[in-house]
């Protein structure tokens, strides 16, 4: 009697790790189709539909390592403040944090490099305040009426995941939504504040950020 012949076990097909390019091209399409999430762009608070507020979404992935944890509001201007005070134990954790704002400097906190661009990290988060204004010790004044600012997430090759408003360099002109969109591309009245970049342990992943994004597409 022959004996009977095993059933080879089916193995599942593994799952492609994810990379800038599949991010744009769900982005990319998720725009195409008209998908509500990656059109819609608020300023409302908690709605998830602005830039602080959608950062701090992508980053609630990392539960209790969400490095923006422990800032008021979830705007830009908390997250520039509560890094700037809490700095030294954020680096203690194994993150940094780079300034352009000459009394950060001068108190300790690193430079942004001139080729800060090319060196930014996927996972990392870049703020920018439109029009800064700084006092006479060369402090920025934050609490002003008119004051705007914004973020973006970095995906590593001179670019960045960004929820928000795009006109300037924008060949199609204006648009508002999430797009994956060159650091060069924000407005030029909008002017570099700081780099936070967390720990490795902390840092968003492609692959992280890539199932968040297919989990949004109705």
């Amino acid at each position: 009697t022959q004996p009977p012949t095993p059933t080879p076990t089916t193995m599942p097909t593994p799952k492609p790790t994810a990379n800038v390019d599949m991010i744009s091209q769900i982005v990319n399409e998720g725009r195409k189709s008209k998908d509500p999430f990656f059109l819609r762009y608020s300023q409302e608070a908690g709605d998830r539909d602005d830039c602080s507020t959608q950062v701090f979404s992508f980053y609630s992935i990392k539960g209790d390592k969400n490095p923006l944890l422990g800032s008021e509001h979830e705007t830009c201007e908390s997250y520039y403040l509560t890094l700037l005070k809490h700095q030294k134990s954020f680096m203690k954790q194994g993150g940094a944090v780079q300034s352009t704002v000459p009394r950060d400097i001068a108190k300790g906190i690193d430079p942004v490099p001139d080729n800060w661009q090319s060196t930014t990290q996927f996972g990392d988060m870049v703020i920018w305040m439109e029009n800064p204004k700084y006092d006479s010790d060369k402090r920025l004044i934050t609490k002003r009426d008119d004051a705007a600012w914004h973020i973006g997430l970095c995906s590593g090759n001179g670019q960045m995941i960004d929820r928000g408003q795009w006109e300037e360099n924008n060949p199609n002109g204006y648009e508002e939504g999430l797009f994956v969109r060159g650091l060069d591309t924000i407005k030029s009245s909008y002017k570099l504040i700081m780099i936070i970049k967390p720990s490795d342990e902390a840092r968003l992943t492609p692959d992280e950020i890539y199932e968040y994004l297919q989990n949004q597409t109705k």
